[in-house]
């Protein structure tokens, strides 16, 4: 009796089980579907709102570009209709006194500064959309404050990219003692920046200098993509400055290094690598109260340049090469801030380079020898103090069946402190660095103290004196008065 019954308990069940089951199909399909177009309703609602979003900003832009339009007429006719009563050549006259007046009272000069209408003119958008990322062609737009004054550079918008146009340059009066004076530095350094919506930039800047001969140098400082491929990691691809050290990467440019000169052993063919070709990955991240950024790159190997009548290792040029002959180098840098404007690094470098001939620079000799790169650094800004030290070494290790057997190696360090005077645009420097070599001709130690007047934080005018201590008879061990102006954008 009890398997009987249990015999229609199951056959019940499965009675049941065949008229639900097609409920719950239907149920499940009717859920998914709906969770789908929810789906699409959330992302429908994220549309609309970024269109309102851009409406508004054009709404206000045009807003604006009226009531600076219509100030401007009522300023034109004000300013007409007083001319009207007095010699037009005296208005203008008693027009750029005033300028003047009012200029040395807020303590800046007026003759640097465009006319009024010059501003006017220069600063006005050119075009109905500017200000709205959607345009359609190419154009000039501008970052306006109230479309009257542009209070950032200039940038092209094309669709989804947009173009900025940023550089540098220099000029430079030096005297060295027992040698004549000169200017000896003519420098221009325009950069480009095109970025595709968040996910790539492009960076590329050229140096154009003049030579001794009054000829043009013109050299690809560095040309790169770089792929953000999320909040904590980008990839580059390219020449790019070595990430190698502090100095190099982020200071050299003449109107933040502050000092005329660079510190010794820091320049090409000396300590510190200059730049690679290759490709990089550069991020940061944080790490409990801390944050972290780093650098890592593969890249093609530099050269050592073999004087052969000697058989030593002349220097090392690390100035970028599209050949790499067999010989590539892996390194980067790994930075800490453990507090606020502190920062902590570490890099190293290790992998292969090749020996070339130094009399004409591009002759083969040998390929495969060992190679690496040290570094520390660290920066520091306490109030008006800003503090910041860097040591570097590169080495070739030795071997014995090469054409120039031994080891060789330069080191470089500084140690230097800037002071800002609150209230003033004046700000003295002072730095001591080191520089040593497998030539005794080529070691030296050197102090500068230098005084710096900002402009603005992207105008200064340097000066600084060079006390220089090396070989007798050198040029490492003469005295050099510097006087550069600096002018970043």
């Amino acid at each position: 009796m009890e398997v009987k019954r249990l015999g229609c308990g199951s056959l019940l069940c499965t009675a049941l089980l065949i008229l639900i089951f097609p409920l719950i199909v239907n149920a499940t399909e009717d859920n998914e579907t709906l969770k789908r177009e929810v789906a699409e309703l959330k992302e429908e609602l994220k549309l609309l709102k970024e269109a309102i979003a851009d409406l508004k900003v054009e709404s206000q832009n045009r807003s604006n570009l009226i009531a600076y339009q219509s100030d401007n007429q009522n300023e034109e006719a004000s300013q007409a209709e007083e001319n009207n009563k007095k010699d037009p050549l005296e208005t203008k006259d008693i027009k750029n006194v005033q300028n003047k007046a009012e200029d040395k009272k807020d303590g800046t000069e007026s003759k640097d500064e465009p006319s009024k209408n010059d501003k006017e003119t220069s600063s006005t958008p050119t075009s109905k959309d500017c200000g709205n990322n959607e345009t359609t062609s190419t154009e000039l737009c501008c970052e306006p404050n109230l479309c009257g004054e542009i209070i950032t550079p200039l940038v092209w918008r094309w669709q989804d990219i947009l173009v900025e146009i940023h550089g540098a340059a220099a000029t430079e009066f030096s005297k060295t003692n027992g040698q004549d004076s000169s200017f000896d530095l003519v420098d221009f350094n325009p950069l480009l920046l095109a970025n595709y919506k968040d996910w790539f930039l492009l960076r590329a800047a050229v140096d154009f200098s003049i030579t001794e001969n009054g000829d043009t140098d013109t050299s690809l400082d560095f040309a790169n993509i770089n792929w953000f491929i999320n909040d904590f990691v980008s990839l580059s691809a390219g020449k790019f400055d070595s990430g190698i050290g502090q100095f190099v990467q982020n200071i050299s440019p003449r109107w933040i290094n502050k000092l005329p000169s660079v510190p010794i052993g820091f320049d090409s063919d000396e300590a510190a690598p200059q730049s690679e070709i290759g490709i990089q990955m550069r991020g940061g991240f944080p790490v409990c109260d801390m944050k972290v950024n780093y650098s890592l790159s593969l890249s093609n190997g530099p050269r050592a340049l073999i004087d052969t009548t000697n058989s030593v290792i002349d220097h090392i040029a690390t100035g970028g090469f599209t050949a790499a002959t067999g010989n590539y180098v892996t390194g980067g840098r790994l930075g800490f801030l453990p507090i606020p404007l502190l920062e902590i690094g570490f890099s190293l470098a290790s992998g292969k380079l090749a020996l070339y001939d130094l009399a004409d620079n591009s002759t083969l000799l040998q390929k495969g020898r060992d190679y690496n790169a040290i570094g520390a650094d660290i920066a520091y800004q306490l109030a008006e103090f800003n503090f910041r030290g860097e040591i570097i070494r590169q080495k070739v290790k030795a071997q014995i069946e090469s054409i120039a057997p031994p080891a060789s190696k330069w080191q470089a360090w500084y140690l230097q402190l800037a002071y800002r005077i609150p209230t003033t645009k004046l700000e003295p420097v002072l730095r001591y660095g080191r520089y040593r070599t497998p030539f005794d001709m080529n070691n030296q130690r050197q102090w500068v103290a230098g005084l710096n007047y900002w402009f603005t934080p992207s105008i200064v005018a340097k000066f600084a004196y060079e006390l220089n201590d090396g070989q007798d008879g050198t040029v490492n061990d003469a005295n050099v008065l510097l006087f550069q102006l600096a002018f970043g954008f």
